[in-house]
């Protein structure tokens, strides 16, 4: 289950297409399966309360739309503070390619102004107009591990971890919030599940406001990984 720029992309338009229809917004994956908001806890003096959805109806003016006739590419400003997340070194070497766009020019872009509205109207306490995600990768092991940090101003991101099922449904993995468990590891508290194929284990970890995905890694790789994250 790979949280790349693509997969966050399709889980913006995923929930913005749920955010249109008149039941509510559930991160399921199969018929019968809930997933319940995870508690907001782990982080100290971190809140989950909504960020409030305030409408100008101008928020999509300075972003061009995506257009079949004139596909050109993009250039939208970064988010300096999801990339904070990354630490230059993981395990003596060099954190690359790190990147970040801000979902609200992402929304604009696909959809104009009414994707932006579908999005930052939801409910949940995750404003997704206010959201950016970031991107980096590492070598850690010898073996290339890509991180991803999804960044919601004024939200817990241990809220954001109810969501989990939905992204990975995008991927075509089979995770519910029930198959999450919460540990400790290298001093974090982190979300971990396991992939039942090969038995290589994912983590999110809840960082103020961000939440860190990496995923596929050992346990090794794991505990590098976390105890270089600020």
């Amino acid at each position: 289950m790979r949280f790349t720029f693509g997969l966050i992309g399709s889980i913006a338009l995923a929930m913005a297409i749920i955010g249109c229809s008149s039941a509510p917004a559930s991160p399921t994956l199969a018929p019968g399966q809930t997933a319940t908001p995870a508690p907001a806890t782990l982080v100290p003096g971190a809140t989950a309360t909504p960020a409030g959805a305030v409408f100008t109806g101008h928020e999509c003016d300075a972003v061009p739309t995506f257009s079949i006739s004139n596909p050109t590419e993009p250039s939208f400003p970064p988010d300096a503070v999801a990339e904070s997340h990354f630490p230059a070194m993981i395990d003596g070497q060099p954190v690359t390619d790190v990147k970040s766009q801000q979902w609200l020019y992402f929304l604009c872009y696909l959809g104009g102004q009414a994707s932006f509205e579908q999005a930052a109207g939801q409910s949940g306490g995750v404003n997704l107009a206010t959201s950016s995600f970031a991107q980096a990768e590492a070598t850690v092991d010898g073996e290339s591990v890509d991180l991803t940090a999804w960044r919601t101003p004024g939200t817990d991101a241990n809220a954001l971890v109810q969501y989990l099922s939905l992204l990975a449904a995008q991927s075509g993995a089979d995770i519910t919030v029930a198959n999450v468990q919460q540990t400790n590891i290298a001093g974090k508290d982190v979300y971990t599940w396991t992939d039942p194929d090969d038995g290589t284990l994912s983590f999110a970890y809840p960082a103020g406001d961000t939440l860190i995905f990496f995923d596929g890694v050992t346990e090794s790789q794991a505990n590098k990984i976390l105890a270089a994250l600020p």
